[in-house]
């Protein structure tokens, strides 16, 4: 039995339980049923999500590098580009370009600023080079020599160059102390010697004194042709007292020799045989008659084309030659002439090289039959000279002529 106050606790509690029950039972949780040999589980509470929450940064944990392994090289540097210039940067003021030449033809280059000095190599027509240095008066200029040139530049010409820029921009560069080079013309097929060059002509007994045994190239039409050797002999009196140069070798006729030092080779341009044309006759005819021949026979031996001055314009070289029989003999007839003109490039009238006329017969006159044999820049100026040979009975006369002025000359009759 129970006792009184044990029937009323427990009422009460039963009162509290069923109240919290019709509260909805949120205070307890579901009692799971144990189920025979089932693991009892017990439920995770919910947890209550306030209405606010609150976002933590990350925190940031630093990294050790990685260590470099004995088996792996070192990370290498990673360049960083300068960043590329815009077009808002400041401004600033470019140096100017250094002046530019470019050859008018094959122009000849020299050790010094003159042709009395060594002649080098030569720059071929169209050739663009930086000027470095200049002489006091810019008639010369200095550009950079080949691998193998002297010092630090060599010497051209200001005459044979186009110019581009301002020269007075580079310094003025003090010649340098070497010995004048020279330069003798000799005609191969006889050894006489004409004269040299250095800086200026030189006669045949100036040339001899300074010459040695040197190495000659020969030209036959204007073209080379080889090389032999060559002495030098003074004068040996006689009808013809000139020096002459004897050769160790065969030279071929009608040719012309030059030196050839192992840089010098004397400016060769095309020449170009022409066939008569009625204009170049008729220019040959009023040759003659202001000469006083009134009805000439005009008879053309041989026309020569060439630039002389390597400025891209042809002159033109006539020979005409009227003389006798033709046998090279004594005597003329009134009307011979012998004839070497200059047509220029600009179309003016025949100049003159060689213009003999005879008006009456002469049984004596002893005429010469002019031939041109050579066109070659003989002195490295860029202008081609022109080397007439006049036969005539017992005798000869070579001539070497820069357009129709006589520079050198050897005569010998017999």
């Amino acid at each position: 039995m129970f006792s009184k106050s044990r029937i009323l606790l427990l009422g009460l509690l039963v009162l509290v339980l069923a109240g919290c029950s019709l509260a909805g039972g949120a205070l307890l949780p579901n009692v799971p049923t144990r189920t025979p040999g089932a693991e009892l589980t017990r439920p995770v509470p919910p947890t209550a999500i306030p209405e606010a929450t609150v976002t933590l940064a990350p925190i940031a944990v630093p990294t050790a590098p990685a260590q470099p392994t004995a088996t792996s090289p070192p990370p290498e540097p990673t360049a960083t580009a300068p960043p590329a210039p815009t077009a808002t940067g400041v401004p600033f003021d470019l140096p100017p370009p250094p002046p530019v030449l470019t050859a008018r033809g094959d122009v000849q280059t020299y050790e010094g600023p003159g042709r009395h000095f060594a002649a080098l190599h030569i720059l071929p027509a169209g050739t663009r080079a930086n000027v470095t240095g200049r002489s006091l008066d810019n008639s010369w200029l200095v550009i950079a020599g080949p691998g193998d040139g002297p010092g630090p530049g060599v010497w051209v010409a200001a005459a044979n160059v186009i110019l581009e820029g301002d020269v007075n921009l580079v310094g003025i560069v003090d010649p340098p102390e070497v010995e004048a080079g020279l330069f003798p013309i000799v005609d191969a097929e006889t050894g006489f010697l004409l004269g040299g060059w250095a800086d200026s002509c030189l006669d045949a007994d100036e040339t001899v004194a300074r010459l040695k045994p040197l190495p000659y190239r020969i030209y036959v039409d204007s073209l080379p042709a080889g090389a032999v050797e060559g002495r030098p002999f003074p004068a040996a009196g006689g009808p013809c007292p000139e020096p002459i140069v004897q050769f160790d070798g065969l030279i071929p006729s009608s040719s012309v020799a030059l030196l050839a030092a192992a840089t010098w080779a004397p400016n060769v341009r095309p020449v170009t045989a022409m066939e008569p044309t009625a204009p170049l006759r008729a220019q040959v005819e009023r040759l003659l008659q202001e000469k006083g021949i009134a009805d000439p026979d005009v008879r053309i031996d041989a026309i020569q084309r060439v630039d002389l001055e390597g400025d891209a314009l042809d002159e033109i070289l006539i020979t005409a030659v009227r003389l006798g029989d033709g046998s090279g003999g004594r005597a003329v007839n009134a009307g011979d002439y012998a004839v070497v003109a200059l047509q220029p490039a600009n179309g003016t009238p025949l100049q003159p090289l060689v213009l003999d006329v005879y008006l009456e017969a002469d049984e004596q006159a002893l005429p010469y039959r002019p031939a041109v044999t050579g066109i070659l820049d003989v002195n490295g100026d860029g202008i081609m000279e022109i080397v007439v040979r006049a036969l005539r009975h017992e005798g000869f006369q070579v001539t070497l002529f820069q357009r129709t002025l006589p520079l050198l000359t050897v005569d010998c009759h017999l």
